[in-house]
Protein backbone atom coordinates (compact mmCIF):
# COMPACT_ATOMS: atom_id res chain seq x y z
CA UNK A 1 0.00 0.00 0.00
CA UNK A 2 1.28 3.35 -1.16
CA UNK A 3 2.36 5.54 2.38
CA UNK A 4 0.97 9.12 0.43
CA UNK A 5 -2.43 7.41 0.42
CA UNK A 6 -2.70 5.84 3.67
CA UNK A 7 -1.16 9.24 5.26
CA UNK A 8 -4.09 11.06 3.25
CA UNK A 9 -6.54 9.07 4.86
CA UNK A 10 -5.53 10.01 7.78
CA UNK A 11 -5.35 13.55 6.57
CA UNK A 12 -9.22 13.41 5.64
CA UNK A 13 -10.30 11.53 8.82
CA UNK A 14 -8.43 14.00 10.97
CA UNK A 15 -9.99 16.98 8.62
CA UNK A 16 -13.73 15.08 9.02
CA UNK A 17 -13.00 15.66 12.88
CA UNK A 18 -12.28 18.63 12.78
CA UNK A 19 -15.26 19.97 10.69
CA UNK A 20 -17.34 18.18 12.72
CA UNK A 21 -15.70 18.90 16.25
CA UNK A 22 -15.97 22.31 15.68
CA UNK A 23 -19.46 22.30 14.67
CA UNK A 24 -20.33 20.55 17.61
CA UNK A 25 -18.58 22.40 20.16
CA UNK A 26 -19.74 25.76 17.85
CA UNK A 27 -23.73 24.63 18.49
CA UNK A 28 -22.58 23.77 22.42
CA UNK A 29 -21.58 27.46 22.41
CA UNK A 30 -24.41 28.95 20.82
CA UNK A 31 -27.10 26.88 22.44
CA UNK A 32 -25.93 26.50 26.35
CA UNK A 33 -24.19 29.80 27.02
CA UNK A 34 -25.75 32.02 24.03
CA UNK A 35 -29.01 30.77 25.31
CA UNK A 36 -30.23 29.73 21.17
CA UNK A 37 -32.98 26.90 21.35
CA UNK A 38 -31.30 24.32 19.11
CA UNK A 39 -34.55 24.71 16.75
CA UNK A 40 -32.34 27.97 15.55
CA UNK A 41 -29.46 26.17 14.01
CA UNK A 42 -29.77 28.10 10.54
CA UNK A 43 -29.14 31.11 12.59
CA UNK A 44 -26.18 30.39 14.41
CA UNK A 45 -24.84 28.10 11.44
CA UNK A 46 -24.93 31.33 9.29
CA UNK A 47 -22.67 32.74 11.76
CA UNK A 48 -19.87 34.47 9.83
CA UNK A 49 -17.91 32.77 12.96
CA UNK A 50 -18.77 29.23 12.23
CA UNK A 51 -17.81 29.05 8.60
CA UNK A 52 -14.30 30.96 9.23
CA UNK A 53 -13.65 28.45 12.10
CA UNK A 54 -14.87 25.11 9.85
CA UNK A 55 -11.46 26.26 7.81
CA UNK A 56 -9.30 27.55 9.82
CA UNK A 57 -9.74 25.24 12.99
CA UNK A 58 -9.37 22.35 10.62
CA UNK A 59 -5.76 23.51 9.32
CA UNK A 60 -4.78 24.22 13.13
CA UNK A 61 -4.94 20.76 13.63
CA UNK A 62 -3.50 18.74 10.70
CA UNK A 63 -0.27 21.57 11.46
CA UNK A 64 -0.37 20.97 14.75
CA UNK A 65 -0.38 16.95 14.17
CA UNK A 66 2.56 17.69 11.74
CA UNK A 67 4.44 19.57 13.87
CA UNK A 68 4.11 16.71 16.33
CA UNK A 69 5.23 14.11 13.92
CA UNK A 70 1.79 12.32 14.14
CA UNK A 71 1.34 11.35 9.75
CA UNK A 72 5.01 9.96 10.18
CA UNK A 73 5.70 6.31 10.35
CA UNK A 74 1.98 5.89 9.65
CA UNK A 75 1.77 1.89 9.49
CA UNK A 76 3.41 1.81 12.62
CA UNK A 77 0.72 2.64 15.04
CA UNK A 78 -1.10 0.80 17.66
CA UNK A 79 -4.55 1.27 18.94
CA UNK A 80 -3.14 1.87 22.76
CA UNK A 81 -0.76 4.43 21.25
CA UNK A 82 -3.30 5.82 18.97
CA UNK A 83 -5.62 6.66 22.45
CA UNK A 84 -2.91 8.27 24.11
CA UNK A 85 -1.25 9.90 21.51
CA UNK A 86 -4.73 11.79 20.29
CA UNK A 87 -5.37 12.39 23.77
CA UNK A 88 -2.11 14.66 24.44
CA UNK A 89 -2.32 16.35 21.16
CA UNK A 90 -5.88 17.04 21.89
CA UNK A 91 -5.23 18.28 25.25
CA UNK A 92 -2.41 21.17 23.63
CA UNK A 93 -4.30 22.00 20.49
CA UNK A 94 -7.35 22.91 23.38
CA UNK A 95 -5.54 24.88 25.39
CA UNK A 96 -4.21 26.75 22.43
CA UNK A 97 -7.63 27.28 21.03
CA UNK A 98 -9.34 28.22 23.84
CA UNK A 99 -6.88 31.30 24.69
CA UNK A 100 -6.75 31.99 20.85
CA UNK A 101 -11.09 31.76 20.35
CA UNK A 102 -12.72 31.18 23.46
CA UNK A 103 -11.08 33.13 26.19
CA UNK A 104 -12.47 36.52 24.28
CA UNK A 105 -16.06 35.61 24.23
CA UNK A 106 -18.21 37.21 27.09
CA UNK A 107 -19.63 34.72 29.00
CA UNK A 108 -22.82 35.00 32.05
CA UNK A 109 -20.62 33.32 34.62
CA UNK A 110 -16.62 32.25 34.56
CA UNK A 111 -17.90 28.41 35.12
CA UNK A 112 -18.54 28.84 31.40
CA UNK A 113 -15.16 29.19 30.21
CA UNK A 114 -14.80 25.72 32.18
CA UNK A 115 -17.78 24.19 30.14
CA UNK A 116 -16.35 25.54 27.01
CA UNK A 117 -13.13 23.99 27.95
CA UNK A 118 -14.20 20.62 28.27
CA UNK A 119 -16.63 20.84 25.47
CA UNK A 120 -13.98 21.55 22.60
CA UNK A 121 -11.89 19.20 23.88
CA UNK A 122 -14.62 16.38 24.26
CA UNK A 123 -15.95 17.27 20.78
CA UNK A 124 -13.02 16.65 19.11
CA UNK A 125 -10.81 14.10 20.85
CA UNK A 126 -13.79 11.76 20.57
CA UNK A 127 -14.17 12.26 16.68
CA UNK A 128 -10.74 12.10 15.88
CA UNK A 129 -9.83 8.63 18.26
CA UNK A 130 -12.89 6.97 16.81
CA UNK A 131 -12.14 7.63 13.14
CA UNK A 132 -7.98 7.08 14.06
CA UNK A 133 -9.00 3.96 16.13
CA UNK A 134 -11.16 2.73 12.71
CA UNK A 135 -8.41 3.50 10.21
CA UNK A 136 -5.48 2.16 12.33
CA UNK A 137 -7.54 -1.29 13.09
CA UNK A 138 -8.00 -1.81 9.54
CA UNK A 139 -4.54 -0.83 8.65
CA UNK A 140 -3.19 -3.47 11.34
CA UNK A 141 -5.15 -5.74 10.13
CA UNK A 142 -4.21 -5.62 6.60
CA UNK A 143 -0.69 -5.97 7.51
CA UNK A 144 -1.63 -8.63 9.69
CA UNK A 145 -3.42 -10.40 6.50
CA UNK A 146 -0.43 -9.56 4.75
CA UNK A 147 -2.39 -7.25 2.21
CA UNK A 148 0.03 -4.65 3.13
CA UNK A 149 3.54 -5.82 3.10
CA UNK A 150 6.87 -4.48 3.36
CA UNK A 151 9.95 -5.43 1.56
CA UNK A 152 12.90 -7.20 3.54
CA UNK A 153 16.26 -7.85 2.78
CA UNK A 154 17.94 -10.85 4.45
CA UNK A 155 21.98 -10.61 4.26
CA UNK A 156 23.97 -14.06 4.93
CA UNK A 157 23.98 -17.35 3.03
CA UNK A 158 24.75 -19.66 5.75
CA UNK A 159 21.81 -21.95 7.38
CA UNK A 160 20.61 -19.51 9.77
CA UNK A 161 19.70 -17.12 7.25
CA UNK A 162 17.87 -19.29 4.88
CA UNK A 163 16.03 -20.97 8.56
CA UNK A 164 15.20 -16.89 9.02
CA UNK A 165 13.55 -16.97 4.88
CA UNK A 166 12.15 -20.70 5.57
CA UNK A 167 9.87 -18.86 8.63
CA UNK A 168 9.19 -15.94 6.54
CA UNK A 169 8.03 -17.65 3.57
CA UNK A 170 6.00 -20.09 6.17
CA UNK A 171 3.87 -17.07 7.88
CA UNK A 172 3.16 -15.95 3.78
CA UNK A 173 1.87 -19.33 3.24
CA UNK A 174 -0.52 -19.95 6.62
CA UNK A 175 -1.56 -16.17 5.95
CA UNK A 176 -2.62 -17.34 2.54
CA UNK A 177 -4.51 -20.25 3.78
CA UNK A 178 -5.96 -18.72 6.78
CA UNK A 179 -4.26 -21.07 9.23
Amino acid sequence: MNKRFQTGKYLLADTLAAVLGWTAFFSFRKVYVEGFLPEDYRVYLNDDNYFAGAILVPLFWLMLYAVMGYYSNIFRRSRIGEVGQTFAHTLIGTVILFFAIVLDDDVPRYTNYYQLAAALFTSHYLLTVILRLILTTRTNHRIHRRIIGFNTLLIGGDDKAKQIYDEIENQKNRAETGL
